[in-house]
């Protein structure tokens, strides 16, 4: 076995952490913790993963049930394209492969919300394949450890480290491998300040070696992100509210919202954000078929995307409707309990219903 497998097998074995995914070898739970964990931490996940898999237990379960519920179950985690993907991928498992997760890499890679890291990742935990899977953990501890001086973005980089993670692999203890540098990266080597003085791998280490692991990994420069502003409404007509769901294509396709109207980004006083006036015939001229009786202004909310900014100025007031409108629905307390919004608009509705 390759010394660096060997010395991080026997840190995992000593400091490896009780995690629910981790007590069984189902890869449909296996895949579905997998998921879950995209962009998303441990420590989010875990009552969220328990949450569903006491719903969904099995993927007959997650296979029969309507899109709307898995993605309520999914609610808060974001990213839904990923809960809409696995759930048409356990169809597909449940019709083509009689509800057994395929056993084979690149059939299981070949369904929908599969890449390489999951089908890796799945594989060999659950069936004990020799996969790799390499995610953003992987990439910064490898980075490190060969003092990889690429832009860790890169196809190159990619290439390169996974061939570093290849090589390493221990034939037959892929899936604790695998596991093994999950738990490295997120408490050991982790992005700010790597413990390194924690570290079962410091001898192997190049960056390490000549202390610069905060060096690495090489990253791109950050880009500034641009940031929309929005008028947002919490209309209440009696005990209702108006909503609106989004379109099944974009972001956060599919979800519900309160309903919102564009502000201009640069404007000569921010009170402009703030004015009850202005926010009211904005919404009078975008919602014509609206009566408003009164409206007031209740603060700001914010919420960043990977590409954008949302900076949201939300309103509360009093309608009541002069004709019905395509677009907009008002819903009582139990439906909106049974619809799926955006996180920033749940924030909303927390605070002030």
């Amino acid at each position: 076995m390759h010394e660096v497998a060997q010395a991080l097998l026997a840190w995992y074995e000593q400091t490896k952490r009780s995690l629910p995914w981790r007590e069984t070898k189902d890869p449909y739970r296996i895949w579905v913790s997998e998921i879950m964990l995209q962009q998303t931490r441990v420590e989010t996940v875990i009552p969220y993963y328990q949450r569903f898999m006491q719903r969904f237990p099995d993927l007959a379960a997650l296979s029969v049930a309507s899109q709307d519920e898995v993605v309520k179950y999914w609610e808060g985690l974001g990213y839904y394209s990923r809960v809409r993907r696995l759930h048409d991928a356990v169809k597909e498992v449940e019709a083509e492969y009689g509800g057994v997760v395929p056993n084979d890499q690149e059939t299981f890679r070949s369904l929908p919300g599969v890449g390489e890291y999951t089908a890796g990742a799945v594989m060999s935990i659950a069936y004990d394949v020799d996969a790799i899977a390499v995610d953003g953990n992987v990439l910064r501890v490898f980075s490190r450890l060969f003092a990889v001086n690429k832009e860790i973005t890169s196809q190159a980089a990619k290439k390169q480290i996974a061939a570093h993670v290849q090589d390493v692999l221990p034939s037959g203890q892929a899936g604790a491998f695998n596991q093994a540098i999950m738990d490295l990266g997120s408490a050991v080597c982790v992005r700010a300040k790597p413990r390194c003085n924690s570290c079962p791998l410091t001898a192997f280490c190049h960056a390490y070696a000549q202390d610069s692991a905060e060096r690495f990994p090489v990253k791109k420069p950050k880009k500034m992100i641009p940031t929309h502003v929005f008028y947002v409404y919490l209309l209440q007509n009696e005990n209702k509210i108006a909503v609106r769901q989004r379109p099944q294509e974009g972001l956060l396709a599919g979800l519900w919202e309160l309903p919102y109207t564009s502000v201009p980004n640069k404007v000569e006083n921010d009170d402009f954000f703030t004015d009850s006036d202005q926010a009211k015939a904005t919404l009078e001229a975008v919602f014509p078929h609206l009566n408003v009786h009164a409206i007031d202004y209740s603060g700001q909310f914010d919420h960043v995307f990977s590409h954008l900014k949302w900076q949201m100025h939300l309103f509360r007031g009093h309608v009541s409707e002069t004709s019905k409108s395509e677009s907009l629905q008002f819903v009582s307390p139990q439906e909106r309990n049974q619809l799926t919004f955006g996180t920033i608009f749940t924030k909303m509705m927390k605070r002030y219903l």
